[in-house]
């Protein structure tokens, strides 16, 4: 009778160390994705003046220290007035700011690098996107803001 148990023990031993390693070599095989995504994100946006803050609407990008780049595109049919982005990290105080790119307008554009690098890992991380001034038309656009 207790062979019997030993062997049911040594089975079911067998079985829970069969699963944890399985899972094991799965998160391994998974956790280079999980960063390789936390370092992406999406961003859109309607302005109908001249500026959109993404830090005052919440808006927020996880973001690596490093390299920060941005792609996207903007449409305002009619309108002549580039559209800039600034980096930003929403903090106690001041946001600390690591420079604005020009996207243009009525274009698309890839891998713009800000030129100051993200200083920490962080997700409050912003975007505010801008123009000169104001005019009539709005401008819509979309994109996404990355680590390299």
């Amino acid at each position: 009778m207790f062979n019997k148990i030993e062997s049911i023990n040594s089975t079911l031993s067998g079985k829970i160390l069969s699963s944890i390693v399985t899972l094991a070599v799965i998160g391994a095989i998974l956790l280079p994705f999980a960063f390789a995504y936390a370092a992406s994100s999406s961003y859109s946006f309607t302005m109908q003046y001249y500026v959109v803050d993404g830090c005052d609407n919440n808006e927020f990008h996880y973001l690596d220290s490093g390299t920060v780049k941005i792609s996207g595109s903007t449409s305002a049919p009619g309108s002549t007035q580039d559209v800039n982005y600034e980096l930003q990290r929403d903090r106690f105080g001041p946001n600390k700011s690591f420079g604005s790119v020009n996207g243009g307008i009525n274009q698309s554009f890839s891998n713009l690098t800000f030129p100051n690098s993200a200083d920490i890992n962080s997700s409050n991380y912003c975007i505010v996107i801008y123009r000169a001034s104001t005019d009539p038309y709005t401008v819509t656009g979309s994109g996404t803001i990355f680590n390299s």
